[in-house]
């Protein structure tokens, strides 16, 4: 693909840009390759099945990039988080032209991609890329009997500083890198997080009334708990649970916040380290036996999360606890 300029308008030649990811099987838009870039992390959120959101991490460590992929307008808004300083570039909308002055890391971008859009980049980046659903907002405007219109004239790759996105951000790139099953609680809430935040902070909502919280109805504590019990062995999310309780994935992890003291994902980590406590004080299974059993994605990550909960290692309790 190469690009020719016209009075300050881009001119893509040759075949279209928009990279599918067969490895996913959706039409998820990369804006590289694998081949392209020296690291390519995705994960697609739950929260709304086809038209969820999504998380990336793309690495280059070498200049001279050039277009990113040109993406035909899709509903949705997309934060570009800076890991490293990247220096300044030719950025398109709608086919034209603007010179983007250097970013440093930790600053962050948002964007209309209502807009087709694309870049050209000269220089070594790593960035984060969070694509958020229109639908999402709709559901958060719904919650809080706000219209849908979001007002956010900013849109256009402004620069921002922000520490509690950039805290988010940070926070989920680990469970980017692991099978740990358990990670989709941790990244969905994460990703909720970012939203309303992003909401909060960056946009308005016409006839914006406060963010409501309440907790759960004893039924549908007790309908999360059981169903969050049933697979503490395999794989769930918080849309799976939220669905099951009759609400939306936003509304369900405030409400389960409020009424049991903790996050769904903290919830279901001690209660894996408490069946695994089980396991240990009353069978001869080994430790990769028991993590399986427990839903940790290796003996090692069990290790690590029993560890931090209990303070001792899987080993040393199961001796403690026999003697």
């Amino acid at each position: 693909m190469r690009a020719s300029f016209r009075r300050g308008r881009l001119k893509i030649m040759g075949t279209a840009a928009l990279a599918f990811d067969p490895d996913f099987g959706d039409d998820r838009p990369l804006f590289s390759t694998e081949a392209r870039v020296d690291e390519l992390r995705h994960r697609k959120l739950s929260l709304l099945g086809h038209d969820a959101g999504s998380i990336s991490v793309y690495r280059r460590d070498t200049p001279n990039h050039g277009l990113t992929a040109q993406l035909p307008p899709i509903d949705q808004y997309m934060a570009v988080y800076h890991l490293r300083d990247m220096d300044r570039h030719i950025q398109f909308r709608n086919g034209k032209a603007f010179e983007r002055p250097p970013t440093r890391g930790g600053q962050f971008k948002f964007y209309d991609l209502r807009e087709t859009f694309c870049s050209e980049l000269n220089s070594p980046f790593h960035t984060v890329t969070i694509l958020f659903p229109q639908k999402l907002f709709d559901r958060l405007a719904d919650e809080n009997h706000a219209s849908r219109v979001l007002e956010m004239p900013w849109l256009n790759g402004e620069i921002h500083d922000d520490p509690v996105f950039a805290g988010l951000v940070q926070s989920v790139l680990p469970s980017l890198s692991t099978d740990d099953v358990a990670d989709n609680l941790f990244v969905d809430q994460i990703f909720q997080a970012m939203a309303v935040h992003f909401v909060r902070s960056h946009a308005e909502m016409r006839a914006h009334s406060r963010l409501v919280i309440g907790g759960f109805a004893p039924r549908q504590e007790r309908l999360a708990k059981d169903f969050i019990m049933s697979r503490l062995d395999g794989n769930i999310t918080v849309e799976q649970i939220a669905i099951a309780c009759g609400l939306s994935a936003p509304h369900f992890s405030r409400a389960f916040r409020e009424s049991v003291g903790v996050s769904p994902y903290r919830w279901l980590i001690e209660q894996r380290v408490e069946r695994a406590k089980g396991f240990l004080r009353s069978t001869d299974l080994t430790l990769s036996d028991i993590s399986l059993a427990c839903g940790f994605s290796s003996q090692s990550h069990f290790t690590k999360v029993f560890s931090g909960q209990v303070g001792v290692t899987p080993a040393v309790w199961r001796r403690e606890s026999k003697s």
